[in-house]
């Protein structure tokens, strides 16, 4: 017998409509936290709505722009590493959350002066979605490593 191993822990679950409706109101607390910049508990906020709905690759994201402003960039990889394997194995692909993911993880390779990375990553959320802004991000890296 072969078994199918996943490569999302939490792939083949579907949140009920009230666990949607649960995270979604735990995210907009989340926001509102971080407008203040009270980011523990916006962190706080974006755990409840990944307890409530672990398949939304946005808490992952949002939680991951707050360690941008903490500046840890090892925790800011790995939300976006949980939010792109969402976005590329739940079968309802958003190029928007995924560029979005992928330009985030981009930023902290930045700040850690690893511009090849940063680069390729930047680059391919490009495929994702065309931003301007990236690629003017491309050229400034590109200049910074001659």
């Amino acid at each position: 017998m072969v078994r199918k191993v996943k490569k999302n822990a939490n792939e083949g679950y579907k949140a009920s409509q009230s666990e949607v409706i649960a995270a979604e109101e735990e995210k907009t607390r989340g926001n509102d936290e971080y407008k203040k910049k009270n980011f523990e508990q916006a962190i706080y906020h974006y755990d409840k709505a990944i307890q409530f709905n672990p398949n939304e690759p946005v808490y992952y994201n949002n939680k991951a722009a707050v360690y941008l402003e903490l500046k840890d960039t090892q925790k800011v990889i790995d939300c976006c590493d949980k939010a792109i394997l969402i976005c590329r194995t739940s079968g309802n692909h958003d190029s928007t959350k995924l560029a979005k993911a992928l330009v985030r993880k981009a930023t902290a390779y930045t700040i850690e002066e690893n511009y090849d990375e940063a680069i390729k990553l930047y680059q391919e959320s490009l495929y994702e979605n065309n931003d301007p802004k990236v690629k003017e991000e491309i050229q400034r890296l590109s200049q910074l490593k001659n």
